[in-house]
């Protein structure tokens, strides 16, 4: 129980501990030093793939992260960071995005239904 507490209280003593190399912190860092980006930009400077880098982008838009432009590169969408919190990649789950820069957790707004 005290090594616990004692790690416990660690973490909350070093908060700009660096995050660990993950692929969703390798896009988030792209993200954040980019600001505007196609999935290409980052699959480019990440070495994350196109796919990967779509689904970790897509929940963000999704929770308010990031923001589809209107514009085009290349036939490609160009997507903004709108919601910039800190070093730390949120985490994406099913249904939420956790934020572990401010420790809070977002709804992902509902999907779209297909035309019919």
């Amino acid at each position: 129980m005290r090594a616990i507490r004692a790690h416990q209280r660690e973490q909350q003593r070093s908060p700009a501990a660096l995050p660990p190399n993950t692929k969703q912190q390798k896009v988030w860092t792209a993200m954040r030093i980019l600001r505007t980006f196609t999935l290409a930009d980052l699959a480019a400077t990440t070495e994350v793939c196109e796919k990967d880098c779509y689904r970790y982008v897509h929940p963000l838009m999704r929770a308010g992260y990031v923001a589809a432009t209107r514009e085009r590169s290349l036939h490609r969408r160009v997507y903004r960071l709108v919601r910039n919190t800190g070093p730390r990649a949120p985490g994406v789950r099913r249904l939420t995005v956790t934020d572990r820069n401010d420790r809070t957790v977002h709804q992902m707004a509902p999907r779209r239904s297909p035309r019919s």
